[in-house]
């Protein structure tokens, strides 16, 4: 991510050969049992090597299961030592330290005093690029809400990923096949909260995930894929430029868009671009939906994308890969279509029936 330092720093773990750097430290699992030497049969507390050079990987990569004096004997003549760090691992029992990101608030938070249109239309596109480059990762988030999309000093940040499911590829290229079957990558958490049902293809799915005012109807049946998260976009627009007053005009202007996709003619009038983009956003059948592509294509149709989030190649791509699928699509439409017409026609000619356009 551009956003965060790199480091250049190694650790190797004794015992484990685990090697990390130091933005992403993986620690190995904490023996209870005391480590013995595999030369000296001294026992030693755990310890672990840190190096800047990659290129010393395959010096310090010496057997783990040594002692500390041991281990540094075993470390090829030409090496400088002062290049490595070997110090004993401190390890704290029975605490977990989460280090989380601070931000100032949630898009939410952001948007309760928030007059400037423009600064509204820039947090939409913001979100709309972080859920493509989910999407180009073969994400579904199946939780997009104003409180799990946050904001600091203008950046906008999808987080909460807790319901986040991955979609399956062979899939993705069929256009007989909208639907893909999504594997969530907590299971285990999960099945406490989801319902799980058995799908057409007899796979099971999760249901009854997500948020109620955000959640894609198709989500109830099991078969769906990132246009869910479309949908759920569709709803936060209207909500980023709604204004309501109180938490009960709220849920009832989101309800009715929900079940009968109006919205009341004089907020229509007033913001006719969001409504005609909300309201295709959040059509019944899926593959009516725009991609997230499709919606960047339009906001830099509409003048909406400024240069400060102008999409990086990486969105412009999925926008390029969204049209060439269309195509695809209609030309296998039209192949079938053609088919048709031939298979009509022999049949025709073999009784004899004179047919012509």
């Amino acid at each position: 991510s551009q956003n965060v330092e790199q480091s250049e720093d190694w650790t190797i773990s004794s015992r484990s050969s685990i090697v990390s750097s130091g933005n992403n430290e993986t620690l190995p699992e904490v023996s209870r049992t005391t480590p013995t030497c595999h030369l000296c049969q001294s026992t030693y507390k755990d310890w672990e090597v840190s190096f800047e050079n990659w290129g010393l990987i395959d010096a310090v990569l010496q057997p783990m299961n040594l002692c500390i004096s041991c281990y540094k004997k075993s470390i090829p003549e030409q090496v400088d030592t002062n290049q490595i760090h070997i110090h004993e691992k401190a390890i704290l029992h029975d605490y977990l330290f989460i280090l989380m990101e601070y931000c100032e608030s949630t898009l939410g938070e952001a948007i309760q005093n928030c007059d400037d249109d423009k600064i509204l239309w820039n947090y939409f596109a913001q979100t709309v690029q972080g859920l493509a480059h989910l999407h180009t990762k073969d994400l579904i988030h199946r939780d997009i809400k104003p409180g799990n999309i946050f904001v600091h000093k203008g950046v906008v940040k999808i987080g909460d990923l807790g319901l986040a499911t991955t979609m399956s590829k062979s899939n993705l290229s069929s256009p007989s096949s909208p639907f893909v079957t999504p594997t969530s990558s907590h299971d285990e958490s999960q099945s406490q909260v989801d319902v799980l049902m058995t799908t057409y293809a007899g796979s099971v799915k999760s249901s009854r995930v997500g948020t109620f005012l955000y959640t894609a109807p198709e989500i109830e049946s099991g078969r769906y894929n990132e246009a869910c998260d479309v949908y759920a976009l569709g709803i936060l627009l209207v909500e980023l430029f709604g204004k309501f007053t109180t938490g009960m005009e709220r849920i009832d202007v989101l309800s009715k868009f929900r079940t009968s996709h109006s919205l009341s003619k004089t907020w229509v009038e007033a913001h006719p671009i969001q409504a005609s983009l909300a309201t295709k956003m959040i059509a019944t059948n899926p593959t009516q939906r725009p991609s997230c592509g499709q919606i960047i294509g339009e906001l830099i149709q509409l003048g909406l994308f400024g240069k400060e989030e102008a999409p990086n190649v990486e969105v412009l791509s999925t926008l390029v890969s969204g049209l060439t699928t269309q195509v695809s699509m209609l030309q296998s439409k039209l192949w079938k279509q053609e088919q048709e017409t031939k298979r009509l026609r022999k049949l025709l000619e073999e009784h004899n029936v004179n047919f012509s356009l």
